[in-house]
């Protein structure tokens, strides 16, 4: 569920059709491991992304968890114009195929 880039930080592993709060769940228990902080989502959002981009992100994290759950992660991104190789190079996410 989790890789460790040469920064330390802990990257996320979720399905490919994995939703906000797939990815959510999965940081929680990274940080149940590794400790608070140890996966360094927001920092890259505000650091690759528009502010636009980041605080939808944080919504669905903060007060949308309906949305959080019926949002896949890529689907996001793509209707944004980001595709998954810009996704994963600048987000400690990496995404998994499903396995039919």
């Amino acid at each position: 569920m989790a890789d460790e880039d040469e920064d330390h930080a802990v990257i996320v592993t979720i399905p490919m059709d994995g939703t906000f709060a797939d990815l959510f769940r999965a940081i929680e228990v990274l940080e149940e491991k590794y400790g608070t902080d140890c996966v360094h989502l927001d920092e890259e959002l505000w650091d690759n992304f528009d502010t636009v981009v980041v605080n939808m992100v944080f919504a669905f994290r903060e007060n949308e968890a309906n949305k959080a759950d019926a949002t896949k992660v890529l689907d996001f991104f793509s209707e944004l114009g980001y595709t998954k190789s810009f996704v994963t190079a600048y987000l400690p996410i990496k995404f998994k195929k499903t396995r039919k």
